[in-house]
């Protein structure tokens, strides 16, 4: 959903993927580049849009999803506008070479940050991040 939303134009909407306190799920905020809004609980709004039980694949499309994103958080979006074709090109890669079951995370249940310069994933891979501000 979020490379559809930066195709969009949304381009300076940021994601911030981590594992939940106790461990056991993964969850994504969604920040604008300049941090002027509250974060959104992007998992968590996924969730609420019928996806309640867990272990099942997510029925909407990217498009689908992107659509009622946009109808439900047009304020949020707002902020988000414009191109950042750095960060674009960095997220789209870095989604294309996870696999299937792996999520990427910045910080774990402990609450460490691993640093600015790069994510874990959940098969134990770094992905290397950009610089802060990009």
């Amino acid at each position: 959903m979020v490379k559809e939303l930066h195709k969009r134009g949304y381009g300076n909407l940021r994601v911030i993927p981590y594992i939940s306190p106790t461990g056991l799920t993964w969850r994504c905020e969604f920040i604008d580049q300049k941090k002027q809004n509250e974060p959104i609980a992007a998992s968590k709004w996924i969730h609420n849009k019928g996806n309640y039980n867990l272990q099942v694949e997510i029925k909407l499309s990217p498009q689908e999803l992107a659509d009622l994103f946009i109808m439900e958080n047009i304020s949020f979006l707002e902020q988000c506008k414009g191109k950042n074709d750095e960060y674009q090109q960095w997220y789209s890669q870095m989604v294309e070479s996870l696999t299937e079951k792996e999520l990427p995370y910045e910080f774990d249940v402990s609450d460490e940050f691993f640093g600015a310069d790069y994510w874990l994933t959940t098969e134990n891979r770094k992905i290397v991040t950009l610089p802060n501000g990009n």
